[in-house]
């Protein structure tokens, strides 16, 4: 069976899913009135972009005119090179006092440049999803046929944005919201603050890398390796979604942080293979992909901090005396150089479902890495860990390879 006829069966089960999805849903919450003009439809996503992948699969397939696997990181980076191009325009225009002349020519600079992407963009993806295909096979993730399930299938752009929304006396993701990829940061801080101040909620909205629709979104601003890595992150939750593992993912916390963080250790190990391989030749060839905690030390070592003092603050019900320490942190990360916009229960609630992240104190990191030496290989670890269906499932078998 083929990667075509593969992703037919799973466009069908995706179509027959979305047709039962209602369009929307009323009445809506509060916190959806302020949101709603700024939403993003994944349902409208996915009918309009799933046919111009089916005919890039269709064309390549008649023409057999598909580039070398050879190109695909030379592709890649010409892509992504074209995406800051795109940015710098579009941010010129935006923000710069310019003569109608200088405007003229960026937009036609602006035009060409998302022409040229346009036409590299189903190349692009095409070639990492079958990059990605192979690594994955190598690693014995395959079925009888020699095939993957879900196939690989991503589509390079902007994500859309996410809104958390958590208490403001715990630190718990109590709402998420997909919004438009396209809000400026002023927009973003005054959804936030219309939340805090109708629904005394803590608010934070951030970016994704990656979401794990079908075919899968996956940002177009990061480095080659990066998103090699998200979109083996993105892979995995669709794998595992039939699995025991992926299927308890809402059961608890621990079994969403399980998950994300299993997703992060095994994607960027997939994502470093696969890497490697196309740039097997290469004299700069990059040795290790390690989270972002442990490329970043002090900024790691600044928000654990934190996070462990508003744990205390907010235990003992000091919010306010929380929310002012959040400030006093975050002012001192701005005058350090990290561009954070701000630190707060929403914001940590956020990452904190990645325990290898930076705004994490969860020791499931520590867990897993430990449950991840026991395998010789990635695949063996991915296909161990999806049977475990509950955190102390994962507990017991972890302390049974121990003894």
């Amino acid at each position: 069976m083929g990667i075509i006829t593969l992703r037919k069966i799973f466009f069908s089960i995706l179509m027959v899913f979305m047709l039962i999805i209602p369009a929307s849903k009323l009445p809506l919450s509060p916190i959806e009135k302020i949101t709603f003009e700024n939403s993003f439809s994944l349902i409208n996503w996915e009918i309009k972009n799933i046919f111009p992948k089916w005919i890039y699969l269709v064309k390549t397939f008649i023409q057999n005119d598909q580039p070398e696997p050879t190109e695909t990181i030379k592709l890649l980076q010409k892509y992504l090179s074209l995406t800051k191009q795109k940015n710098l325009y579009k941010n010129r225009l935006d923000t710069e006092v310019l003569s109608i002349d200088q405007k003229k020519i960026i937009q036609n600079n602006l035009t060409s440049t998302i022409n040229e992407m346009n036409k590299l963009k189903p190349v692009v993806e095409e070639l990492s999803e079958k990059a990605m295909t192979e690594t994955i096979k190598i690693n014995g993730l395959k079925t009888k046929l020699n095939t993957i399930f879900p196939p690989v299938d991503i589509s390079l752009e902007p994500p859309p944005l996410i809104l958390v929304v958590s208490p403001r006396n715990t630190i718990q993701i109590e709402k998420t919201i997909f919004l438009s990829p396209d809000l400026l940061p002023a927009k973003k801080n005054s959804i936030e603050n219309e939340i805090l101040k109708k629904n005394n909620k803590s608010a934070y909205i951030s970016n994704l890398s990656g979401l794990s629709t079908y075919p899968t979104l996956i940002s177009n601003e990061y480095n080659s390796l990066d998103i090699l890595s998200t979109t083996a992150h993105e892979w995995l939750h669709l794998y595992w979604f039939f699995k025991p593992f992926g299927k308890n993912i809402f059961k608890s916390n621990e079994m969403r942080t399980l998950n994300e963080t299993a997703a992060d250790i095994a994607g960027r190990e997939l994502g470093l293979q696969t890497y490697m391989r196309l740039n097997s030749n290469s004299k700069s060839l990059i040795k290790s992909n390690p989270s972002n905690s442990n490329r970043y030390p002090q900024f790691t070592k600044h928000m654990r901090e934190t996070r462990t003092e508003v744990e205390k603050l907010l235990l003992n019900n000091q919010i306010a005396d929380a929310e002012r320490y959040m400030q006093k942190r975050w002012w001192e990360l701005s005058l350090a150089g990290y561009n954070i916009r701000k630190i707060n229960q929403a914001y940590f609630a956020l990452y904190g479902i990645y325990a290898e992240s930076a705004g994490s104190i969860s020791p499931i990191g520590k867990q897993l890495r430990e449950f991840r030496d026991f395998f010789g290989t990635t695949g063996e670890f991915i296909e161990e860990i999806a049977q475990i269906s509950s955190y102390t499932q994962f507990l017991k078998e972890l302390e049974r390879k121990k003894n």
